[in-house]
């Protein structure tokens, strides 16, 4: 089992909701890089569309998420680096 799925697994929600409510996941929070990137059809109005790693995100979107301290510190070597160009 992977990480992001143990981590999935061992998932528990700050609110009980009833069942079958549904719930979502941006993949982009824990996942740096993916090699399977996919278009999303969730439908929602807060939807990015094509779901891809945290590196490809545009800042903006990342910035309204609570991201994993891997992504969050992959991208502040990010920042560093680019200006240190």
């Amino acid at each position: 089992m992977s990480s992001s799925m143990s981590t999935l697994t061992n998932y528990v929600p700050s609110v009980i909701s009833p069942p079958g409510d549904e719930f979502t996941f941006f993949y982009p929070s824990t996942e740096w890089s993916m090699s399977e990137p996919f278009r999303c059809c969730c439908g929602s109005p807060k939807c990015v569309g094509h779901i891809n790693g945290a590196a490809e995100m545009p800042t903006e979107i990342l910035d309204r998420y609570k991201l994993s301290s891997v992504v969050q510190i992959k991208r502040q070597r990010e920042r560093s680096n680019a200006q240190l160009r």
